[in-house]
């Protein structure tokens, strides 16, 4: 899954530190990276333009949400007319997650897999990453393992190799928490945690 950040996003101002002068506002801008806040002095409050968001009401420069879409970035501006489209409301082009690719440790390289919560599609972030670790064991969909030539339907945890329907036992270094993985979408593991209710020896390898 491709993921990019702004790569200058580090260097924004913090927009809590922008004076800004009596009676006046900032307005954002959703399509720059550090949404480049502009101050904005009406004559008078009712020059302020509002937007209504769902019957909620929304003044210029104020970010908003669309229930119908939450992942895109909203902020009110002037001619704002319910249609979520770019100056008003952007898609970002960038996983709203934290990205394995991002981190110090060399995920990809070591063919770790992510962990994501039981009800994953309510939240698509992943919580942790899983490792190969000595203990891990494969338990195979169907006997005997035939090796496959074609690692492309295959999904690969650290020096393993699992077929589409295999499971992965994690080594009992991860007793404190009950992870079921298996192989649906190669080339990586599909993890998730499960809840204590529904964690057992008997059902999650089962």
């Amino acid at each position: 899954i491709a993921a990019f950040h702004c790569v200058d996003n580090f260097k924004c101002t913090d927009i809590t530190e922008i004076k800004v002068k009596d009676g006046c506002y900032l307005r954002k801008d959703p399509t720059t990276c550090c949404k480049n806040p502009t101050e904005i002095c009406p004559a008078k409050l009712e020059d302020i333009p509002i937007c209504d968001i769902n019957g909620q009401t929304y003044l210029d420069g104020e970010s908003f949400i669309v229930d119908e879409e939450p992942d895109l970035i909203c902020i009110c501006q002037p001619g704002y007319e319910g249609i979520n489209v770019p100056p008003f409301c952007i898609k970002p082009n960038h996983s709203p997650c934290r990205h394995p690719a991002f981190s110090h440790d060399d995920y990809f390289r070591r063919n770790c897999a992510p962990v994501y919560d039981d009800y994953a599609e309510k939240n698509p972030c992943y919580l942790t990453i899983l490792c190969h670790v000595p203990g891990d064991v494969v338990i195979p969909s169907r006997l005997p393992f035939i090796m496959d030539n074609d690692w492309s339907n295959m999904c690969i945890f650290g020096n393993l190799l699992l077929h589409i329907g295999d499971r992965l036992e994690p080594s009992q270094d991860y007793t404190t928490f009950c992870i079921n993985c298996i192989c649906e979408v190669p080339p990586v593991l599909t993890c998730v945690y499960i809840s204590g209710s529904n964690c057992s020896s008997d059902t999650s390898y089962s």
